[in-house]
């Protein structure tokens, strides 16, 4: 990474990610901070079955919002929906998680247009194939955690094309060490 790097962050909006991706800002050209429409799709999908079906359309409606980058919009349609059924709890959380990541809602259509990254989708499911079922006991044969993040630093290298330019400091250094 460099000053001419730009990064973007999908995170989950847990406060930890937020506060890791904003530590490179000043060794990075900039930092584009997305809350991850895997994760909002993921809570919309855990929180629907406590809006009543006649509801439905405003709920689906403060999720078409958020697609469209309109975080405040879906806030006040939020408080449109607490105004018309009984038990506001769960619904609450979800309020909250999108009032604290208003920041990292991005216009998440324009994105998917313009063939930009939005969403973790595709690592969250080579996550649980490659990873969790080596680590999880489902294979005959288990990675250890240093296992892991030893293979994943190789995949990541290929996969970002600096494979040929860091395998010779690191074939030297294991050389050294060898002798």
């Amino acid at each position: 990474m460099n000053k001419n790097t730009e990064v973007v962050c999908l995170a989950d909006g847990a406060t930890n990610c937020r506060s890791i991706a904003h530590s490179v800002e000043d060794y990075c050209k900039n930092v584009t901070y997305i809350l991850d429409w895997f994760h909002i799709g993921m809570k919309f999908k855990n929180y629907s079955s406590a809006v009543p079906e006649e509801h439905k359309d405003l709920y689906d409606n403060i999720k078409w919002s958020l697609w469209h980058g309109n975080a405040d919009k879906a806030l006040q349609r939020f408080d449109e929906l607490k105004n018309l059924i009984e038990d506001t709890a769960v619904l609450a959380k979800l309020y909250i998680y999108i009032e604290n990541n208003k920041e990292g809602i991005v216009n998440y259509e324009a994105r998917k247009t313009s063939r930009l990254v939005f969403t973790s989708n595709l690592a969250e499911s080579t996550v649980n194939i490659l990873i969790n079922e080596r680590q999880k006991g489902k294979q005959k044969m288990l990675w250890s955690r240093d296992g892991a993040h030893n293979v994943l630093q190789i995949r990541a290298s290929l996969n970002s094309k600096s494979w040929n330019r860091e395998w010779p400091k690191v074939e030297g250094i294991i050389y050294t060490t060898a002798a």
